[in-house]
């Protein structure tokens, strides 16, 4: 679904440029069919709040990965809390 062209002023890097739907063929349609149905069914498994966050991703896999970021920001803080909740701790002897 997407064609690579080379900028000559940046050789060696690539840009993706949309291909337009009338040049697709069966296989960029499968494609973007599948990209449809993997979209929705994470969509369907979200709340709404980790749906606001990440409904502005276009593909399947940058959602997915968009998630997985979320998820990795929510075990961080998770474990910080632990640790602070960990430090507030009154030792036994003081008890």
């Amino acid at each position: 679904m997407e064609n690579p062209e080379r900028n000559p002023a940046t050789p060696d890097v690539v840009q993706y440029i949309p291909k337009p739907k009338e040049k697709w063929d069966d296989r960029d349609c499968e494609k973007h069919n599948l990209n449809n149905v993997a979209k929705a069914a994470i969509f369907k498994t979200l709340d709404p709040i980790t749906f606001s966050k990440i409904k502005h991703l276009k593909t399947a896999m940058e959602i997915w990965q968009g998630l997985g970021k979320l998820c990795e920001r929510s075990e961080d803080l998770r474990k910080q809390k632990i640790e602070v909740l960990l430090g507030l701790k009154i030792p036994q002897n003081l008890e």
